[in-house]
């Protein structure tokens, strides 16, 4: 797709290294990851090249790879405990990889939908939904495509 960010990501700065201005993730090694020491320590040189990490691009653009879809009557009922499980669940698969992000929720009566920028993401919050409050769960990914529809019903 014309105008999404590439996967691959090359720069010039010392060490070989970069940091996010936006979020302060650390690339090193041809990956990005979360190092507060190590982005402190970065940013404090000034010969470090500072960009938008792959991650921040697909929000700020929108690039979407995996969808979940919510539909239950728990999801009004619960929202709140809806929310923190979806949110704690995508903390911490951005810890082990920056790329993946929420890119948006939507409420709309009964439905949660929500729009990651990977399709690990989208799967690993629909196997939590599942575990958390039981349900049906289907996985629809397209052949030969980077993206993947999540459905839960509960």
């Amino acid at each position: 797709m014309k105008g999404f960010p590439k996967r691959e990501f090359v720069h010039e700065g010392a060490e070989g290294a970069a940091i996010c201005k936006k979020c302060n993730a650390v690339h090193m090694n041809k990956r990005w990851f979360y190092d507060d020491k190590k982005y402190k320590e970065l940013a404090a040189d000034k010969r470090v090249f500072k960009t938008i990490c792959l991650g921040c691009q697909m929000v700020d653009q929108k690039h979407v790879d995996g969808l979940l879809t919510m539909h239950s009557s728990k999801i009004k009922e619960n929202k709140n405990q809806v929310l923190n499980l979806i949110m704690n669940e995508a903390e911490k698969e951005i810890q082990k990889n920056p790329t993946s992000r929420i890119v948006a929720i939507e409420h709309k009566g009964e439905d949660m939908i929500i729009y990651t920028t990977t399709q690990f993401l989208a799967m690993t919050l629909g196997h939590a939904v599942k575990a958390a409050y039981k349900g049906k769960l289907v996985i629809q990914k397209l052949q030969r495509e980077k993206f993947v529809r999540v459905k839960w019903e509960g």
